[in-house]
C-alpha cells in the first residue's frame, strides 16, 4: 500500500490541457503549450501566496546576528527570502538545554516609531520586526544585542520555482486535483474556448473556484490569535 502518489509538472500541464479539450491521442501537449503551461503554473503558484502562509510553507530557521546590526539603515538580511514571520525567539541557552525568550513581533509602522532604535542591552532582543522586500528582506531587532545574538523563527517559506516539466509541485498531494482545474481555468482564454465551448468554459471556471475554497479552508491553521505585542499591557516579557 502507498501514499506517495503524486505528478510532476508536465503530467499537470498535461491533465489542464486535456480538461479544455485542446489534445488529441496520444494526449502529448507540444513544445509551446509546456512552456505556455509552466509559465502560467508558475505565476499561479507565486499567486496563491497572497492568501496567506498555509500549513505546509511553514517552516523554522535560525538567524545569527552579530553584534550592532538589525536597525533601520544597517538590518540583518535574510535570504532565501520567505513571506511572512510568525513568530521569533532569541535564544538564551542553546541546545542540548534550549531555552528560548520569546520576542515581540512589532508591525513596520510600530518599529520606526522607537526613539532609540540603536540602543544596546547584554540580555538580548526583546522585539522584532521583518521588513520584507523584493529580494532580500530586512530584519530589525530591539534593543540591539551588544554581543550579538541567535534567533530562531517560524516563516512561511516561498513556494519553489518550476523549471522543467520534470519538477515537482511543491504542493501537498490534496492540492493536486485543484491546481489542475486552476491551470486550465488561466488557459482557456489562450485556448479560446470561451467562444468555441462556452460550456466547457464555465464549468471549467466553477470547479476551478470550487476546489480553491476547498483547498484553502483546508490548509489553514486551526485559529488565529492577535497578541498586543508593542502595545501598552502588564506582562512584562515584552518590555525592555
Amino acid at each position: 500500500m502507498s501514499t506517495t502518489y503524486t505528478l510532476n509538472a508536465g503530467q499537470i500541464v498535461t491533465e489542464s490541457f486535456r480538461k479544455i479539450g485542446n489534445l488529441e491521442p496520444p494526449w502529448t501537449p507540444t513544445a509551446d503549450q509546456y512552456s505556455i503551461g509552466l509559465l502560467n503554473l508558475n505565476f499561479m503558484l507565486k499567486a496563491i501566496q497572497t492568501n496567506g502562509p498555509n500549513l505546509f510553507r511553514l517552516t523554522q530557521i535560525q538567524m545569527i546576528i552579530p553584534a550592532g546590526i538589525g536597525y533601520a539603515g544597517n538590518p540583518f538580511q535574510v535570504t532565501p527570502l520567505f513571506l511572512t514571520l510568525a513568530d521569533a525567539r532569541s535564544v538564551i541557552t542553546p541546545a542540548p538545554n534550549l531555552y528560548e525568550r520569546p520576542l515581540g513581533v512589532y508591525s513596520y509602522e510600530d518599529y520606526m516609531l522607537l526613539p532609540n532604535k540603536m540602543q544596546t542591552t547584554t540580555s538580548g532582543p526583546s522585539v522584532i520586526c521583518f521588513d520584507r522586500q523584493v529580494n532580500a528582506s530586512n530584519i530589525y531587532i530591539w534593543p540591539l544585542a551588544a554581543s550579538g545574538c541567535v534567533v530562531n523563527a517560524t516563516v512561511a517559506r516561498t513556494i519553489n520555482d518550476i523549471l522543467t516539466v520534470n519538477d515537482p509541485i511543491d504542493l501537498p498531494v490534496e492540492w493536486t486535483q485543484g491546481i489542475i482545474w486552476m491551470l486550465a481555468d488561466l488557459l482557456i482564454a489562450d485556448a479560446g474556448v470561451f467562444a468555441s465551448d462556452p460550456g466547457t468554459a464555465q464549468l471549467i471556471t466553477s470547479n476551478a473556484g470550487v476546489f480553491y475554497k476547498m483547498l484553502l479552508d483546508f490548509d489553514r491553521p486551526d485559529a488565529t490569535f492577535i497578541r498586543p505585542y508593542g502595545k501598552t499591557g502588564n506582562s512584562k516579557i515584552w518590555k525592555y
